[in-house]
């Protein structure tokens, strides 16, 4: 199997699991097999990853059996360093969060600026992408309903119809046995048709009543169950037990119960989110809005307290540079002047200025003892000026002279 196995366990705190990875690459997934705890059926799993920088990675993840598959992302190795790393399994209401892992990054030969490291949030991305899914998936529900019920409505004015001709024939039979029974009386001849004509009608009327009484069932049983335009129709429904997708076939109520027990799903993954994130108002940045913009002001302040340069040695017979690297408000000075033979120094000279920015925030005064019994004090003064005394007669001596100086600025 081409993959990288680890055994974790979440009931009990063991030794951190640390896994080596090289810099840049994603070809080798992560497998984490849970020793202690089962997962169960329906669960979830999330990655989240914070880089040296501070960029943070909330990924979702693959579980099989009791195995969570971690599909490594050129964003996990971009910067060389730990990655500390927490595993997050949901089920419902139900969290859990593994103990602290590490990703070791390991540097290659590939440049640190060669891919741009910045967040990746590919679980929240999905949990927006199901949202409107399901949003889609309602309005698609709500168009139907209201497409049954106009084929609903449209049966009922049929059957309408229908009843009120029933109702006009029922009528017409009606008067053609008044007449017969008239016809009947007048004429003692005509009695034996009369009646016989009167049955038939009578017959006739009978069923067309009959006919009328059932055409207004079926108007009745149709606007029953049309139940006329729902736009303003109260569905009682209760939230479904489970997370489903809707399907056809479903009734109205069941439609609304899942779709709430969806909303409320997501909700619930939202909080998880924003407890795990942390309260964006806490941020001591000045960009409060989003962690994204959080991230980039402090990377902006980092990049506006990192500098460095060269200085040229202003000193005669100690020839050769200093090299100064800023990181905040810490600076280093590397120095190398090289292995020449020295001119005596009596008193203080001034062997290097400082610039602007880079000066240390109080004076400052070391002792250097250099090949062999050779003893230099350097002083560091807050102007800049960087001066050199030598306590011994070196005239004329090879005397190699290299090292380093750290101090603080307040600039």
């Amino acid at each position: 199997m081409n993959a990288i196995q680890r055994n974790i366990f979440v009931m009990r705190k063991d030794i951190t699991v640390v896994i080596p990875y090289p810099q840049g690459g994603n070809a080798v997934p992560i497998y984490l097999r849970i020793a202690d705890w089962q997962i169960s059926s329906g669960s979830t799993a999330r990655i989240y990853m914070r880089k040296p920088s501070g960029a943070e990675i909330y990924n979702d993840c693959v579980i099989n059996g009791n195995v969570v598959q971690i599909t490594v992302t050129t964003q996990m190795t971009t910067e060389a360093g730990w990655v500390k790393s927490t595993l997050e399994i949901v089920n419902g209401t139900d969290i859990l969060h593994s103990f602290e892992m590490t990703l070791d990054v390991q540097p290659t030969s590939i440049s640190d600026n060669a891919i741009e490291s910045k967040d990746e949030f590919t679980a929240l991305e999905n949990l927006v992408s199901e949202a409107g899914q399901a949003v889609e998936d309602a309005e698609t529900a709500t168009e139907a309903a209201n497409t049954a019920a106009g084929t609903a409505n449209t049966a009922a004015g049929a059957a309408n119809i229908a009843a009120g001709t029933a109702n006009t024939a029922a009528q017409a039979a009606n008067t053609a046995a008044g007449t017969a029974n008239t016809a009947a009386d007048n004429a003692d001849d005509a009695a034996d048709l009369a009646n016989t004509a009167a049955g038939a009608a009578n017959t006739a009327a009978s069923a067309a009543n009959s006919a009328a009484q059932e055409a207004n069932d079926a108007a009745d049983a149709a606007n029953a169950a049309a139940g006329g335009d729902i736009s303003n129709k109260t569905v009682t429904f209760t939230e479904a037990a489970e997370d489903t997708d809707i399907a056809s076939g479903d009734t109205t109520a069941t439609l609304f119960g899942k779709i709430l027990k969806r909303f409320n799903t997501l909700k619930t993954t939202i909080q998880t989110i924003r407890i795990n994130i942390g309260n964006l108002a806490n941020l001591a940045t000045t960009d409060k809005s989003s962690l994204v913009g959080a991230v980039n002001e402090l990377n902006e302040d980092i990049n506006n307290n990192l500098s460095s340069g060269t200085i040229q040695s202003q000193l005669t017979g100690y020839d050769g540079s200093a090299s100064i690297f800023r990181r905040g408000n810490v600076v280093i000075m590397t120095y190398d002047l090289g292995y020449n033979a020295r001119p005596m120094t009596d008193g203080i000279k001034q062997i290097f200025s400082i610039p602007e920015g880079l000066r240390p925030s109080a004076s400052l005064i070391t002792t250097q003892i250099v090949s062999g019994d050779n003893q230099y004090i350097w002083r560091f003064e807050e102007n800049g000026s960087v001066t050199l005394q030598s306590l011994s007669d070196v005239s004329g001596q090879n005397i190699w002279m290299v090292g380093y100086f750290m101090w603080t600025t307040d600039d």
